[in-house]
């Protein structure tokens, strides 16, 4: 399906009135494309992507993605591509959140296919240490490790 998209200076111009005119920013995740589809119906102005949110859409917690049981990264791309960009109209740009710090991943390459798809926005989204409480015996683990 061909589906015209937003520009980045259409993006960038919206977004300038919202601001300008104090109306809020809307940013919200879809874990499916008919989600995607109900939040851009619902004037999101940005979708977010990422596995946490496609994991949530399958019955799992968010924070599953933590765990070592899938490529976070191709899990994203796959469903952005197929499930996400074909669901949409334009009217909202996509956000796919990867994990940056991917060793098995040539990050401009994620970066080009993401690209390449239609994605105007990129934030990294990694496994961060910053969701363990400091007292925690997993942060001490990690951060003894050097993470």
């Amino acid at each position: 399906m061909i589906v015209s998209r937003t520009t980045r200076a259409e993006i960038l111009a919206k977004l300038q009135r919202k601001i300008q005119v104090r109306k809020p920013i809307f940013i919200a995740s879809a874990g499916s494309g008919l989600v995607a589809s109900l939040l851009e119906k619902a004037g999101a102005d940005c979708v977010n992507t990422f596995s946490g949110a496609r994991l949530r859409s399958n019955g799992m917690g968010t924070m599953s993605m933590l765990w070592p049981i899938l490529d976070s990264n191709k899990q994203t791309l796959d469903y952005t591509e197929q499930d996400i960009m074909p669901a949409i109209t334009g009217d909202a740009f996509i956000c796919a959140c990867i994990n940056a710090n991917d060793p098995l991943k040539d990050m401009t390459t994620v970066l080009h296919r993401l690209k390449g798809m239609g994605v105007m926005s990129v934030s990294n989204i990694g496994p961060s240490i910053s969701y363990y409480d400091k007292d925690s015996h997993i942060y001490q683990v990690l951060t003894k490790s050097g993470i």
